[in-house]
């Protein structure tokens, strides 16, 4: 994500947890495009056609370019983000979320 909006757009996305539309999404680059609800389909199929009829050795051979740095950053960023869950998964805080969701309250988070 900091990679698509920018270190500071991420952070905020993240420590928020604010939800985004999807005219930002694209606004931000996080899509390619946009289309109606129910154009969506074939749209998707068109673009996928369109790309499946295409020079495949050339398309898996830019795919290969394209996203070979990404798949170790994105393989090391799951390990540390997995790490990071477990932790605040055990966090009281996490306890008090649930525990204030289940009594549809808003929590009240300590840092613990």
């Amino acid at each position: 994500m900091p990679e698509l909006v920018g270190p500071a757009k991420a952070a905020e996305m993240f420590y928020t947890g604010d939800m985004i539309n999807a005219s930002e999404a694209l606004r931000l680059g996080i899509v390619n495009r946009v289309v109606p609800a129910a154009q969506l389909e074939s749209e998707a199929r068109a673009l996928a056609q369109k790309i499946a009829s295409g020079p495949g050795i050339a398309i898996r051979a830019a795919k290969r370019v394209l996203f070979a740095n990404q798949k170790e950053e994105l393989t090391k960023a799951l390990e540390q983000e997995v790490e990071q869950q477990i932790k605040c998964f055990a966090s009281e805080d996490c306890g008090e979320g649930i525990r204030a969701f289940f009594e549809k309250r808003p929590p009240k988070f300590q840092g613990k």
